[in-house]
């Protein structure tokens, strides 16, 4: 069973590169303009460690991170390439990054076509300026869900691109879009496609330990606060430690209610 725990975590956005911390690891990432990265990098003198353990490029090791200071090195990339610095320290402490608005671009695609059919969203785009990444989402259960992301081809012309879409039943709702400038976005009108998908259904209404899905799909489930308390994608739900009571069920892009013995 998959089931995607609710954590706490905390997502810093700043210019044009975007931050994750949880569990020890920074994310950011954008697009190269002709600088290298740089890191502040505490020292801990109890054990004498560097906050820093492990750094990354685009999945590449970095060499040289054992100073209070370091930098990383993207002269290797082209101007508009996609950049991901990964990096992970110790959970007491937290590097800083001293110029993130190297990472910074202009989102400037022109759509030429976007369509959806019963597998796949496609679309084509002209005068690229670099490979900022696409973002797609699909809108389910009253909100714009992501559900990939594809890496931009950059400036060659016209760029043609295919993802793989899961149609819920009924009525789907598809769009793309790309990081701008001061972590604003550029999205593209929504495309529709109705699926003649059977709904999801699901049993038993009063349940005691499981609720059983008609199929695999993903699923949120909240309390009657409106809390979420469960979210992941299965075809049996084990909700046998809820508290009893009534709660709610998102699948299938519609909210269904049960009651928990």
């Amino acid at each position: 069973m998959r089931i995607t725990a609710i954590k706490s975590t905390l997502v810093l956005l700043l210019f044009f590169a975007s931050f994750s911390i949880n569990a020890g690891v920074i994310v950011l990432d954008g697009t190269y303009q002709g600088d290298d990265v740089y890191f502040q990098n505490p020292y801990n003198s109890s054990d004498n460690s560097f906050c820093v353990t492990e750094a990354y490029i685009n999945d590449a090791p970095v060499e040289n991170i054992n100073s209070s200071a370091f930098e990383v090195p993207l002269s290797n990339f082209k101007i508009g390439d996609y950049v991901r610095i990964k990096l992970v320290h110790r959970d007491y402490c937290k590097p800083r990054v001293l110029n993130p608005e190297v990472l910074m671009s202009k989102s400037t695609y022109e759509l030429v076509s976007m369509k959806v059919d019963e597998s796949s969203l496609k679309w084509t785009t002209n005068n690229e300026s670099n490979h900022e990444p696409f973002v797609i989402e699909h809108f389910r259960n009253n909100k714009w869900v992501p559900i990939g992301k594809v890496i931009g081809k950059g400036p060659d012309g016209y760029n043609n691109y295919n993802f793989e879409v899961n149609h819920h039943s009924g009525v789907n709702k598809y769009r793309i879009k790309q990081r701008d400038l001061g972590n604003k976005y550029k999205y593209a009108q929504p495309v529709e496609y109705i699926s003649d998908k059977s709904p999801i259904t699901y049993y038993p209404k009063r349940v005691d330990k499981e609720l059983y899905l008609s199929e695999s799909t993903t699923y949120e489930i909240y309390d009657s606060f409106g809390g979420i308390v469960l979210k992941g994608e299965d075809q049996t739900i084990n909700v046998s430690d809820f508290e009893p009571g009534i709660y709610y069920l998102n699948i299938d892009n519609r909210t269904e209610k049960f009651l928990k013995k």
